[in-house]
């Protein structure tokens, strides 16, 4: 749901605001709690998306596998996750 304020409509017409360029200026610390492959992707889409991301595994091993070499081979051996994510346990 995108809600827009007064005055935004016509911006948005015109071409000078975006709904993209609004989420880029509010930069979150987010939490993603389970390293399975949706705690996985969800962490990279945030990430993606300029936010401050720690993903955390209950397993240490698989944490610092995961932060050393930012793939989650047990289930998503093709997605590589940005440096910007911490990984841990």
């Amino acid at each position: 749901m995108v809600r827009l304020f007064h005055g935004t409509e016509n911006k948005i017409r015109e071409g000078h605001l975006s709904v993209k360029d609004k989420n880029k200026e509010e930069t979150m610390s987010i939490a993603v709690i389970g390293a399975g492959s949706w705690g996985t992707v969800l962490s990279k889409i945030l990430a993606d998306n300029g936010h401050d991301v720690v993903l955390w595994a209950r397993n240490p091993e698989k944490a610092a596998l995961i932060e050393q070499t930012r793939i989650n081979n047990d289930y998503l051996p093709d997605l590589t996750l940005s440096p910007s994510i911490h990984v841990t346990h």
